[in-house]
Formats: C-alpha cells, sequence, structure tokens
C-alpha cells in the first residue's frame, strides 16, 4: 500500500521519498492524482513491484511515470499483449510500467530498468463518486492496503511479493498482501473543492487546514508534515440546509462534451418546510441500470417518496 515499502523484484526495498495526494471536487465528484517519488539505491538498474491501494468505487483513468524528466503515460491494452510490450521493453533496456488490478480497490505496479540513483515518480489517476450522508458530502480515501484474512491451506506457486503464500481458497493471497512497513514520512494533500455554495471541511481522521480561494471555493491540505499512513482520510463538507448542485463539464477543444448535473436534496429540511410541494423524479431505466443499479435506485426512490408530506405532488419520469 502507500505505507508499505516499494520492493525491487529481487526482494531489496527501494526508498519512497515521499506521497502527494492532490485533486479537485465539483459538485459530488473527485478527480484525485495519486503520486509515489522513490529512488534507486542500488549499484545496478532495477525492477521495481509495488502494491497500492485506491477507493473501491473509484474508477482508474489514468496511469504514468516520470523518470528523470521523461514521462511516460500508459495505454490499456489485453492482459497478454500488455505483459508481452512490458518485456519486450525492459529486454532492450527501456524504461515501462505495467500496471494490474488485482482486486476491485487493489493495483500492482511494475517499474523496469530503474536506473542507479534515479528519482522515479509513479501517478495514478483516479475518479471516485462522494457519498452523501444527511446533507454532507463524505470523500474517503484509503493510504493503505489492510490485512486481509487469508484461509485455506497453501496451495498454488507464489506469482507476487506479498508476506503471505497462495492457498486453495485465496489463490492470489501473495498478490494482496504487501509488506506494511514503519515509515516516517511526508504525505501533502491539496485538493480543491468547489461545490458551488459555501460550505464548511472537516475530517474525523487527520488535523487539517482549510485556506479561502475564489469565489466558495475551499483548498484543504493537511496540518501536520509527518503523518502515519495508517487510515483512511476522510473529509466531510457540510453547508446550510438546502438542495447541493454540482455540475462537471470535460469538453477538448473543437469537439464535443460532456456533463454530470448532481442534486443532493435535504430532506429532513424540506419536511419541515410548507406543504404543497410539487417535486418531478427523473430515473435513468436504460440497459446500463440492469442488475445492482436499478434497485439501488428503486431504494433511493422508495426513500424520497417516504419523506413527501401530506399534500405534496410527484411525478416519475
Amino acid at each position: 500500500g502507500v505505507a508499505a515499502c516499494l520492493r525491487s523484484s529481487d526482494g531489496h526495498p527501494v526508498p519512497l521519498l515521499g506521497v502527494e495526494l492532490a485533486g479537485e471536487v465539483f459538485g459530488a465528484h473527485a478527480r484525485l492524482v495519486l503520486k509515489q517519488r522513490y529512488r534507486n539505491r542500488e549499484t545496478k538498474p532495477i525492477e521495481a513491484v509495488y502494491t497500492f491501494p485506491i477507493p473501491g468505487d473509484a474508477t482508474l483513468v489514468g496511469f504514468a511515470m516520470e523518470c528523470e524528466g521523461r514521462r511516460i503515460e500508459a495505454d490499456v491494452k489485453e492482459r497478454e499483449e500488455a505483459f508481452a510490450v512490458y518485456d519486450e521493453a525492459i529486454a532492450k533496456g527501456h524504461g515501462a510500467a505495467l500496471l494490474e488490478q488485482e482486486r476491485p480497490n487493489i493495483f500492482t505496479a511494475s517499474v523496469g530498468n530503474l536506473l542507479p540513483d534515479e528519482e522515479t515518480v509513479v501517478e495514478v489517476t483516479f475518479l471516485q463518486k462522494l457519498t452523501a450522508d444527511e446533507g454532507a458530502l463524505r470523500l474517503m480515501i484509503p493510504t493503505l492496503v489492510a490485512p486481509k484474512y487469508i484461509p485455506g491451506v497453501p496451495a498454488g506457486d507464489r506469482t507476487g511479493h506479498g508476506t503471505s503464500d497462495p492457498t486453495d481458497r485465496v489463490p492470489d493471497a501473495d498478490r494482496i498482501s504487501p509488506k506494511i512497513a514503519n515509515v516516517k514520512y511526508g504525505l501533502t494533500l491539496d485538493i480543491l473543492f468547489d461545490l458551488g455554495r459555501d460550505v464548511s471541511i472537516e475530517s474525523p481522521s487527520h488535523a487539517i487546514i482549510t485556506i479561502p480561494e475564489r469565489g466558495m471555493r475551499r483548498r484543504v491540505g493537511l496540518a501536520l508534515q509527518t503523518v502515519a499512513l495508517d487510515r483512511d482520510i476522510v473529509l466531510v463538507a457540510e453547508g446550510a440546509p438546502g438542495v447541493a448542485a454540482g455540475l462537471v463539464c470535460d469538453k477538448a477543444a473543437g469537439e464535443e462534451g460532456t456533463f454530470a448535473l448532481t442534486l443532493v436534496p435535504d430532506l429532513f429540511e424540506a419536511k419541515k418546510q410548507s406543504h404543497g410541494r410539487a417535486v418531478v423524479f427523473v430515473i435513468d431505466v436504460s440497459g446500463s441500470m440492469d442488475g445492482d443499479s436499478i434497485e439501488q435506485a428503486k431504494r433511493a426512490m422508495r426513500l424520497c417518496l417516504r419523506h413527501l408530506s401530506e399534500g405534496d405532488v410527484f411525478d416519475i419520469l
């Protein structure tokens, strides 16, 4: 995990110089960039392998590495093709990086041909939806791969560098159990919140500082320079009662774009208001909503209907 020591393919530790977490929160969505900075202290080129977490409901959208001013962006390929391209690059002496998904929230990155005394930055970008909890929005970011319960008896060959051996019930145990190091280095946090209204931001997990920006934006950082990466980073944004709205847009020059509009109603405050409201619910029932998605929409619909008052009228589209 982020708190685990990066290790070379032959088991030697690769010093971790620091971790940077930065990004933006617009409406109910976050785009976060995790950067880890390493240096090869060996006298020969090495291949480094490390395992790290992302939130279970996040979507990985970018992976890159920078070595002495050279930046390598990742391409998505079929698994076997990706292995072949990576192995060929390493055999030719080029720098290369490979990212594998172990579990929905656990990834392993391999970075090849790190030269002696070379500094490398590994960059992972992911998108995450914030959760709404009684009018507040909560952002939760894991900092380490938590120890897992590994049942069963030893079975199969090791293909990873974890502390646990594969078993008949958890064949990838060696790939999801990175060694947790007792490290003390700086974790920098720089997240810009823009929720379209004035909010206060607190953290039940860490001491933070907030800096007002233009308009109603708030920039959040850690109050301490040295933190232990032994727990999730939790940030809670809460504003005055009412409907929270957010708009996220993405458009390249000369191309069509997309946007996502998010509305988070304050159901409990709205119930105190006068009766006779007119409410319209818009529900997506396209093919992509099959399975869990439509069931979640139904549960949300029932919750909203329970908070309507006598005399209210509603429509469902």
